[in-house]
Parts: C-alpha cells; structure tokens; sequence
C-alpha cells in the first residue's frame, strides 16, 4: 500500500486528487467509489493508504483508499492559532494561486490583496518556489486560506477576509441595501434587513463600522454586516447563557405562547424558551391514534394561539433546556385552560 495525502475534493465530495511523498509524480485522480466502505467523510488533508490503477478511465488512479488519520489539518490549525510563520511551494492551479505545504501536500489557497500593482508577475516570478505564508482562515470545512508573508501581506494590513472590522463609506443606496467602500477601493453590499436589524438611518457619505461576513477570493462578490450587530448579538448570546443558567425550579415568570405542538406549547419568557408539557396542560392519559394525533395537534394550536400571556413556573433546568409547570386556578391562565378543556372534551366526545 502506498501512504499519501487528499489534496483536493470537489464540492460534492465524490472525486478528487491524492498526493505521495512516496511517489514521483502527484494529482493521483481517485473516485469515491474506490474508497473502502468504512471511509465514508473524505476532508482535503486526510492521510490515506492506497493503490494504483494504471488501466483507470482517467489513466493512473487511486483504488482501495482507506483512511490512516488526519493529523496534518490538526497541525495547521495549531500554526493557525499560533499565528506561525511557515514555508511551502507557490502552485497555480486554473490560475488561482496555491501553496503546497512541504510537509502536508495540502494545496492552500493564497489569498492576494487586490490593490498591489502587478501583482501577478510578482508571483509569475516565484512559481514552484518556496515562499513564506502564514494562514488565515481555517474552517470546520476545511477551507484554508494564506497570505504570502514575503509580500509582507500580514492580517493586520488592508486584506478582506470574512470576520475583518473595519471603518467603510457608504456611497450608494442600491436595490436591496447600501453598497459600502473600504480601504479606498473595495466595494461591498450591506443588505437592508441589517440595516433595520440595528434601527440605523444610513446616509451616503456616512462613515460606519462595518464587519466582513463574505468575500469571494476575487472580491467581486462582498457582503458587510454593521459591526455593532455583530457586538450586539455576542453580548446576547452571553446574557442569554447567564440567564438561562440563573433559572432554578420554582421560579414564577410571565410569558408569551411561541407556537403550540402535539406534545406541549412553547413559551417565551424574554431572554430564555421552553416547552409545557401536554401533561402539565392535560391530566387525560390520552391514547390517540396517528390521525387522532394530527387532529389533537391542531386543536392546540387553535387553543393556544402565538402572542398569548401565561403565567408559567419552571419546573426543570437541564442542561439549558427549560421545561415549565403552570398554575392553572390564576385568572390569566384559567381562561386559557378553561377554553382549550372544552373544545378537547368536545373533540374527545366526536372522535
């Protein structure tokens, strides 16, 4: 068996290329088809023992391929997170610009600052030579992105990449939202509902903090997000985890209805959801066949109709989900209960 690297997988997952220190040739074509049924989740980087085909529909393939580890992903994400300086071969493939780790065989893509000035006979010059880079962006997906360190290309310079804060100019309302300007000449789209998200009345010629949430390698095709949004919706997601953790069983809180299912109505109490149960609504041990279930389900939500108050009190805080009890003799819920008890004892009296 011979011992390579996936260095690239289309989109779908279903072919892609094997790299070999082993060998002295690269791009070994391979299919899924020809990976063992236990390597199921193939991921550009993994180490894979396989064999060659040399009478393959596409010349020399990879067959048997079988899993061995993934190690060299879990060493880019450590030089990702230590922000380490490292060294590999600059390759062009369908003229997009890639490193080959030396160590790896993963091709990464090397991000290029739109505004150099020739920048491409630049890196014409230095092609199958060894450049420094440093990486930038490495997802869950596995998409990884440089920027080539000799150019002094270095994140805290004018390079657009998704997560990168910035001050942008807005300088035209366009269909749908704002187009907004950065670093003198990157243009991005900044869409209405965002907008409205922050209660903003934008104006052009405006400076506003802006926060990129897409960027195609090219720029081309720019998406922003008001960094106030951004700000705002982590400092919720902390209030939200600290409050939900502050619920103990007994506590007594005002509600509004969400929506209403077959097992129970879910309930807003601010900051925190959760569920009351149809037992906790319904002492009837009912027996309901498929149909029936439909039908009772729907009477629910007849019954308990979304932007409803209700007097709830949590009865379990499990691993942040919420469960609630109710105490159905209050006035705002005895009218709830009392209208909900007489159109089941009625469908109950039908069915």
């Amino acid at each position: 068996m011979i011992q390579g690297y996936i260095s690239y997988i289309n989109s779908s997952g279903h072919y892609g290329f094997i790299d070999s220190p082993d060998l002295l040739f690269d791009h070994i074509f391979f299919h899924s088809t020809n990976c063992k049924k236990s390597y199921k989740h193939i991921y550009k980087g993994d180490k894979v023992n396989f064999e060659l085909n040399p009478n393959g529909e596409k010349g020399i393939e990879a067959t048997n391929i079988s899993f061995i580890q993934n190690a060299s992903l879990d060493g880019l994400r450590k030089d990702f997170e230590n922000n380490t300086s490292l060294k590999g071969f600059l390759k062009k493939i369908d003229d997009k610009y890639y490193v080959k780790d030396r160590e790896t065989y993963i091709f990464i893509r090397l991000i290029i600052a739109s505004y150099e000035i020739n920048l491409r006979e630049v890196y014409e010059d230095n092609l199958n030579e060894l450049i420094d880079y440093k990486i930038i962006t490495l997802t869950d997906k596995n998409k990884i992105r440089a920027i080539n360190v000799n150019r002094q290309f270095l994140p805290e310079c004018k390079l657009l990449v998704e997560g990168n804060k910035t001050e942008g100019l807005v300088v035209a309302n366009v269909k749908g939202g704002f187009q907004i300007k950065i670093y003198d000449n990157i243009l991005g789209f900044l869409p209405n509902s965002l907008v409205l998200k922050s209660k903003r009345i934008l104006e052009i010629g405006e400076l506003i903090n802006v926060t990129c949430i897409k960027a195609s390698d090219d720029l081309e095709n720019v998406v922003f997000n008001l960094t106030e949004n951004i700000d705002n919706d982590k400092q919720l997601i902390i209030d939200k985890e600290n409050f939900i953790s502050s619920l103990k069983p007994g506590d007594k809180f005002s509600g509004k209805i969400l929506s209403a299912k077959g097992f129970g109505v879910f309930i807003s109490i601010g900051l925190c959801e959760g569920l009351l149960h149809l037992k906790n609504i319904l002492s009837d041990n009912l027996n309901l066949s498929k149909q029936s279930k439909k039908e009772f389900s729907k009477l629910l939500e007849q019954s308990f109709l979304k932007g409803q108050e209700v007097e709830v009190i949590v009865e379990e805080n499990i691993n942040e989900r919420v469960t609630f009890t109710w105490d159905k003799s209050l006035d705002v819920n005895k009218k709830l209960y009392q209208d909900f008890y007489t159109k089941f004892k009625q469908w109950d009296t039908n069915r």
